[in-house]
């Protein structure tokens, strides 16, 4: 019996075999996330039922679908904003992740008005999604370009090796606010939230923690004063 040769991979090989599933892994993410249903007008004006000021969906990944109510008695349910709480986003934010996703809406001419880093979910389930949550200018952005620009984000996310994340794009314009400290936010439930709503945090929550915290901050992160999108 002749003996076989040895395989000796080369270092070019091993770089191959690394890099081909890890490249065929990325693609599989994109093209699921783009398999989703196109959001629909309803689902644009309903996704964020419960939410001052009645934001309007432009785009979002993950592979959950949205279904309207139904049935004799149907109704929307109302969702809630959280604080994004401990995770490993927080490590990245600020000197990383953050300014690859703002210099990304930069580079494709988005007209972007802030990004908060948040919880969203329904009012009555005890855990909420964490998203990272764009804002553009109203009729700026169309949600085909918007379903790009978000999963374009999203890879970024999942390339820091976060897989729990998913971005929401919405319309909303941002308004400095100058004035006493702002009130906690109250439950949908409780019967003046209509009232306090004006007066509490309505696009997100203290990004410190609640002892130390001073109510004006919030984890939104805006355009600098004097500088237009676009």
């Amino acid at each position: 019996m002749i003996p076989q040769p040895t395989a000796i991979a080369s270092k070019t090989e091993t770089a191959a075999s690394i890099l081909v599933p890890a490249l065929e892994i990325a693609t599989n993410m994109t093209t699921s996330l783009s398999s989703r249903s196109a959001i629909s007008d309803l689902e644009a004006k309903r996704y964020y039922y419960g939410l001052h000021g009645k934001p309007v969906l432009v785009a979002r990944t993950g592979m959950n679908k949205w279904h309207p109510p139904t049935g004799p008695e149907a109704y929307l349910r109302p969702k809630t904003i959280r604080p994004a709480g401990q995770h490993k986003l927080q490590d990245l934010w600020e000197e990383e992740l953050g300014p690859q996703i703002h210099h990304l809406m930069e580079d494709k001419g988005v007209r972007w008005t802030s990004t908060d880093v948040v919880r969203i979910g329904y009012a009555t389930e005890a855990t909420a999604p964490m998203v990272i949550w764009i804002a553009v200018i109203p009729n700026s952005l169309s949600r085909e370009e918007g379903e790009i620009v978000a999963v374009e984000c999203k890879n970024l996310v999942v390339k820091s090796k976060i897989d729990d994340v998913e971005v929401e794009i919405r319309e909303s314009m941002v308004t400095r606010y100058s004035g006493p400290p702002l009130q906690k936010p109250v439950p949908s439930i409780n019967p003046i939230a209509e009232l306090l709503q004006p007066l509490t945090f309505t696009l997100g929550f203290p990004i410190c923690n609640e002892k130390q915290c001073s109510q004006r901050a919030r984890p939104m992160v805006g355009r600098p004063i004097g500088r237009r999108p676009g």
